[in-house]
């Protein structure tokens, strides 16, 4: 098998998680009770945290825990290392 065969364009990544990433936008906006996490049945966690307009997702078969706290912090790191300019 060539390995040229399977790299992913980035068209199939936008596709599985615009609906994901829509649906927690909408959950926050209009209900005020946006995903914090998602657990998939074969063991993959997305954890979500919005900062500064954006929303970052943390995809990986890690601790939901483990997750959030890492999430949490590469948020701080962006938001000290970007500033206000991240939110234009």
């Amino acid at each position: 098998i060539n390995e040229d065969e399977w790299q992913l364009s980035p068209n199939i990544i936008m596709q599985l998680f615009s609906p994901v990433v829509t649906s927690q936008q909408v959950m926050a906006s209009q209900f005020g009770n946006s995903y914090t996490s998602m657990q998939c049945q074969d063991g993959t966690n997305i954890v979500f945290d919005d900062a500064m307009g954006y929303t970052f997702l943390y995809v990986s078969t890690e601790d939901v825990d483990f997750m959030k706290r890492t999430l949490g912090v590469c948020v701080t790191i962006v938001s000290h290392v970007c500033g206000p300019d991240a939110a234009t």
